[in-house]
């Protein structure tokens, strides 16, 4: 899913108890409504910390109960302003939009809106629905009103961009034709804005997210590349290739033994994986684990009997071993 929205982390400025103290005596009336905005705040808080803890852990159905449970006390306790209210609306109307449903997301996006006009992630987030359902103007629109508020809001940026884009007609919504377009890119930057961007239009295109990830590690952003690795793996078990590119960042980062676990998970995969048998004979070589890149080597030549890098590597693995039988 495009990481489009923003969450704070913390719940917003609440209102303070009134500094004004009357000298009146307290009715039981007072007391008892005193009482109730006071559990109204506790519940009202601890249930929003829960929902964003649950977020936070993409547990979207978690945290939707927990925020729906928040409501009721956030819309009757007198400490809670409309920025809080208009905040709750929001983290709820992203719940809906990763739990698919769109609609419902839409109305509470725009519900946040009115509670708080000033809330800039909801018009981002409300525009970012019509960008995806392809209504470009009314997204425009949003997005536009979101940097009005905040001109320098990232996300928003983006989004405005991106519509633009797709409205003009220089990117299209067919996933193939960008990924063509970004391969024949030669700055790398560009390759990783476009290869980002197909990612987020399509999230399950996993030769995108491969192709972002080698990008970024071009690019020298090896924690990058790690992290999206690490993504691409989780989502497609059954991805040869991003174990393999998952195993080559790893060791680049000096992570050799994570490294060596993720090549042989991609030859688990794919037996005849010549590239990831070529990294973990490499890597075992590093480790001096000769043994086991000789064996990793000559599994290279039963499909490539004339790989010169498989036979220099079983040369050099023997010379150490005998070297080593040697010294004994």
């Amino acid at each position: 899913m495009p990481n489009r929205f923003f969450l704070l982390l913390i719940f917003g400025t609440l209102l303070l108890l009134n500094a004004c103290r009357s000298t009146k005596e307290a009715t039981t009336l007072d007391t008892e409504s005193v009482t109730r905005d006071s559990l109204a705040s506790v519940n009202g808080k601890a249930f929003f910390i829960k929902g964003i803890d649950a977020y936070n852990q993409k547990s979207f159905s978690e945290a939707l109960t927990a925020f729906k449970s928040a409501e009721p006390f956030i819309f009757t306790g007198t400490k809670f302003n409309a920025n809080d209210k208009a905040l709750l609306y929001n983290a709820i109307g992203k719940c809906f939009f990763f739990l698919g449903s769109a609609d419902s997301a839409s109305y509470y996006f725009t519900a946040a809106q009115i509670l708080e006009p000033q809330n800039y992630e909801a018009y981002n987030n409300s525009g970012y629905i019509k960008f995806i359902q392809r209504e470009y103007d009314l997204a425009i629109s949003d997005f536009k009103k979101s940097l009005l508020i905040k001109p320098d809001y990232g996300e928003a940026i983006e989004n405005l961009k991106l519509a633009e884009e797709f409205k003009s007609g220089k990117l299209t919504w067919d996933a193939e034709a960008l990924f063509e377009k970004a391969e024949q890119m030669q700055n790398i930057e560009e390759k990783i804005s476009l290869y980002s961007r197909l990612t987020q239009l399509q999230p399950n295109f996993a030769d995108a997210k491969n192709n972002l990830g080698v990008a970024l590690f071009r690019a020298g952003r090896l924690d990058d590349a790690l992290k999206v690795f690490t993504e691409l793996t989780a989502q497609h078990l059954d991805y040869a290739m991003g174990y393999n590119n998952l195993g080559f960042v790893s060791e680049a980062k000096g992570l050799k033994d994570d490294a060596v676990s993720h090549y042989r998970k991609a030859i688990q995969l794919d037996s005849r994986f010549i590239l990831a048998l070529e990294n973990l004979s490499s890597v075992l070589y590093d480790q001096a684990d000769y043994d086991g890149a000789i064996k990793a080597a000559k599994e290279v030549l039963l499909y490539e009997p004339n790989n010169t890098d498989a036979k220099t590597r079983i040369a050099m693995c023997e010379k150490h071993l005998k070297n080593k039988r040697k010294k004994k």
